[in-house]
Order: structure tokens, then sequence, then C-alpha cells
């Protein structure tokens, strides 16, 4: 995935239906899946195909990553319309 200027945004290997790895920025594996769609930005993807690089381990299964991601960006939809991103916050003595 490219952000609107051509950089890149995020990088997902699948291999047979499974993702392999993940990288958006410094962020790695299921925690760079969910960023992408937490954090939806303009941009274009492209499809190439290459060799395997992520070496013979645990794939994810695509589908459970998915509604994941769905769940928490409804999630945090939510939670901006109470609280909105330039809202300055400060730690309470609540746990």
């Amino acid at each position: 995935m490219r952000d609107a200027v051509g950089g890149e945004r995020a990088v997902f290997e699948i291999v047979s239906g499974r993702l392999a790895t993940c990288r958006c920025g410094r962020l790695r594996s299921e925690a760079a899946f969910y960023q992408v769609f937490e954090l939806p930005a303009p941009g274009t993807f492209e499809f190439q195909r290459v060799a395997v690089s992520a070496p013979e381990g645990e794939r994810l299964e695509l589908m459970g990553l998915l509604l994941e991601a769905m769940r928490r960006y409804d999630e945090l939809r939510r939670a901006r319309a109470l609280v909105p991103d330039e809202a300055l916050l400060r730690a309470g003595q609540v746990k």
C-alpha cells in the first residue's frame, strides 16, 4: 500500500491465502495489520508476485484478522465521537 504521495504505507505478504508478514511503519505482524484499518488514509495499492521472504511459521488467517480489524475500527470511531482527537487528557488517580 502506498500513501497519497507514493510513499510506502504498509506491506502485506500473503502466502496461500494467509498473512505471513505485515509491516506498517515501525509496527509488525498483527499490530501493523490493525493499524492500517484503524487509521485509514487515502492512497493506492498494488499486487506484486515475489519470492516468499517470510520463514515457514505461523501464518495468520485473513478472515479472523479482518473481522477483528473492523471491530477495532468501529470501537475507535465510537470513542472518537465521545472524545475528539484534539482533546487533552491527563492521567488521574483511578485505574
